[in-house]
């Protein structure tokens, strides 16, 4: 008996068929439904609880097929898979769009307002009055001096004698003092010892009191500061005030805050907490919600800028402010900046 298994599936019944022209194709596919319909049920019959993956069946002589592992004399066996070899992995997908930017999280409350600068100092004390010239006690009249006695007349002078020498006759009176001599050109003596201090004079009466020197400045604040603890890439406009906040505002008129006293405001500094990027980062000054000609930029890489150069005069009660634009793309932490104010 031939059996359909030396091709192997559809093909082996395909060699069936043409060796055999009296057998239809349209039996062959009807019994090739036939036995994809009871695939299962073979299976289960022929294999017990374990399913197998070969389907087997019978072809006999008319074109005419059965499902069964046994085949008669005048039958041809045949067996196919149930299932055909798994195809190729198909190509991957494209990557899905990027999702939307989440929204900006809500700001920080405000910090609290910074402590008020120290009382100025005391103005300086004025001059001291002069001093008061005490007169001088008069000098003493010096004491008569003794006259000089006459010089007795000098005595003959004697034969020389052989004898012993006589006995030295008493020193005749001191002559008067001649003429003083050539003042002598030897070496300086030594200098003699610093003679006792003399005792303090009387103390003179006081002087007048000097006029009062001028009044000093007031107090108030010698610098005004403000600081930013976070400035996003996206904020490229806001404004900050005296003290501390969480972030820039929208306006002027919500960060500034008025001076107690007046004066000018000078040596404007800027800095940022790291190095900047993009095309930097500008702070300006504002007074009474208008921009002063008081500015600095810090440059790419840096982290501080000044202006030295200019300077705007404030009245008490003026507001100030300073706008913080972030051209940097990127977020910047402790932002400040600083001035001096020299009260008047």
């Amino acid at each position: 008996m031939r059996s359909a298994k030396d091709g192997r599936g559809l093909r082996g019944l395909s060699m069936w068929l043409a060796a055999r022209p009296g057998a239809t194709i349209a039996g062959a596919v009807a019994g090739a439904i036939l036995v994809a319909g009871a695939g299962l049920a073979v299976a289960s019959t022929t294999s017990g609880t374990k399913q197998s993956s070969t389907i087997q069946g019978c072809i006999k002589q008319n074109g005419s097929l059965r499902i069964s592992s046994s085949c008669h004399h005048n039958e041809t066996a045949i067996s196919w898979n149930t299932e055909g070899p798994t195809g190729p992995a198909g190509a991957r997908g494209a990557t899905g769009a990027t999702g939307a930017t989440g929204a900006t999280g809500a700001a920080g409350a405000t910090g609290s307002t910074g402590v008020a600068g120290s009382q100025g100092g005391t103005g300086p004390t004025g001059p001291t009055g002069a001093t008061g010239v005490g007169t001088t006690g008069a000098t003493g009249p010096m004491g008569v001096a003794g006259a000089t006695g006459a010089t007795g007349p000098a005595g003959a002078t004697g034969p020389a004698g052989t004898g012993a020498t006589g006995a030295t006759g008493p020193s005749g009176a001191t002559g008067p003092s001649g003429p003083t001599g050539p003042a002598g050109v030897g070496t300086t003596g030594a200098t003699g010892p610093t003679g006792a201090t003399g005792s303090t004079g009387a103390t003179g009466p006081g002087g007048a009191t000097g006029a009062t020197g001028p009044t000093g400045l007031p107090g108030g604040p010698s610098v005004i500061a403000g600081v930013v603890a976070f400035v996003d890439r996206l904020d490229t406009t806001g404004f900050s005030g005296q003290g501390g906040s969480q972030n820039v505002v929208l306006t002027a008129g919500e960060a500034g805050s008025p001076l107690p006293s007046g004066g000018t405001v000078t040596s404007f500094q800027g800095r940022a907490g790291s190095a900047v990027g993009g095309s930097g980062v500008v702070f300006t000054l504002f007074k009474n919600g208008a921009a002063t000609a008081v500015t600095c930029t810090i440059s790419p890489g840096g982290t501080t800028c000044s202006d030295n150069s200019d300077s705007v005069s404030f009245s008490a009660g003026d507001v100030v402010a300073v706008r913080i634009q972030n051209n940097s793309s990127n977020f910047i932490r402790d932002t400040r900046w600083t001035a001096a104010l020299a009260t008047s």
